[in-house]
């Protein structure tokens, strides 16, 4: 469930948020919003499947999930669960990839997909370990070099894994597991093929050593390294939030840094949001604290849980009144992971149709508004009585 508004710390009053960038509208009888492309099978978009108990695949599915102009669900090994067939009906994919092998997700969920939607095209992205997977996954990423970084990570440190699937997710580049000491063949390969602009390690000494410094040297000696090692997962992920270019003034996610599929979830939302991810803490941060201020975000998306911390609620009491809070929560992580994904394609579909629109436009205003971005003319609301309409509101207005 998603909501909006300010935590209690902060005590404001329950806020908006800005209805164009929430909205998305998919109408039976022609009127949903296929790409010419997808035509065929009568959806649209792509959606990336993941294991919700699989660190390394979530970390996987995340970057590939935004590289894709997609979004991410979560399912376990036997089903794909009410909160991802749901998800499934109303986004109608015309392209789904299923990350990991038969022990992640089994046949049966496979089949499942299949079932749910016959004119979607199925795939499974599997290699013999996680690291060969990560390297399969950037296969399809990096398959037209334009110039992309690669970040790196030990395949075993879920905090690593998610620091670096929402930076890969931002920059447009891809992730590749290493061992501590050891680069292994799958990212060796990988990188040898792609020749990327940089690699980014994420972690200290600790989780990737000198070793993977000395081998991307060899391997690469014309491509610049750089590691991001912070004091802790909060400090490395408001590290690499900040680095480069970062969007200011753009959306910020934050996720529970000890939550996992939290920080799954975060990474391809942040990428649908043209924004970056953080990490939150029990207590106060200051990493966290200064990436707010430095970041200035035009609004902040709260994952999980147990994301808002007393910490936390003091760093977004600081923030400007009107800046809009969401908070997306649900009954176990499929559910979490299944609403950020249909916020996520809504800021999808309105970026691809150039939708604008204003908090104080009514909503028949900006039905006829998607309507005429999607199909060329202008529809009047009352045309859609009697049809098969589903709007998906994120916030009241």
């Amino acid at each position: 469930m998603s909501s909006s508004g300010a935590s209690p710390r902060c005590a404001r009053p329950l806020r908006r948020v800005v209805a164009g960038l929430c909205i998305a509208v998919l109408v039976a009888a022609g009127l949903a919003p296929v790409d010419p492309a997808s035509a065929q099978s009568g959806g649209s978009g792509v959606v990336v499947i993941a294991n919700g108990w699989s660190a390394p695949d979530a970390g996987v599915a995340a970057p590939l999930a935004g590289r894709l102009d997609g979004v991410m669900l979560y399912a376990s090994t036997e089903s794909l669960g009410s909160a991802t067939v749901s998800a499934l009906g109303k986004l109608v994919p015309s392209r789904v990839v299923l990350v990991g092998g038969a022990a992640a997700l089994s046949a049966e969920v496979e089949a499942e997909v299949k079932s749910l939607l016959p004119g979607a095209t199925v795939e499974r992205l599997s290699g013999a370990d996680r690291y060969d997977t990560a390297a399969r996954a950037a296969s399809v990423e990096l398959a037209v070099p334009q110039n992309r970084p690669v970040i790196l990570a030990n395949g075993w440190s879920p905090s690593d894994v998610g620091t670096a699937a929402p930076l890969a997710a931002r920059l447009g580049g891809s992730v590749l597991y290493a061992a501590r000491d050891v680069l292994g063949a799958p990212a060796a390969e990988a990188l040898e093929q792609f020749a990327p602009s940089q690699v980014i390690i994420v972690g200290g000494t600790g989780a990737l050593s000198g070793d993977i410094d000395t081998a991307l040297a060899e391997l690469l000696p014309d491509v610049p390294t750089q590691r991001f090692a912070g004091t802790d997962r909060i400090d490395t992920a408001a590290r690499a939030a900040l680095y480069g270019n970062a969007p200011t003034g753009r959306p910020v996610v934050i996720a529970d840094g000890w939550s996992t599929p939290d920080v799954g979830v975060a990474a391809p939302l942040a990428a649908a949001l043209g924004g970056s991810a953080l990490f939150s803490y029990e207590g106060a941060h200051e990493s966290l604290s200064h990436a707010l201020d430095q970041l200035v975000p035009s609004e902040v998306v709260l994952v999980g849980n147990s994301v808002l911390t007393d910490g936390l609620a003091e760093d977004l009491g600081r923030l400007p009144l009107d800046t809009p809070q969401t908070r997306i929560t649900g009954a176990d992580r499929i559910e979490i992971a299944s609403e950020a994904a249909l916020l996520a394609h809504s800021r999808i579909l309105l970026s691809r149709y150039d939708i604008q629109s204003d908090p104080a436009e009514d909503r028949s205003k900006v039905l006829r508004l998607a309507a005429t971005r999607i199909n060329g003319e202008l529809l009047d609301v009352s045309e859609f009585a009697g049809r098969d309409v589903l709007v998906w509101f994120w916030s009241p207005f």
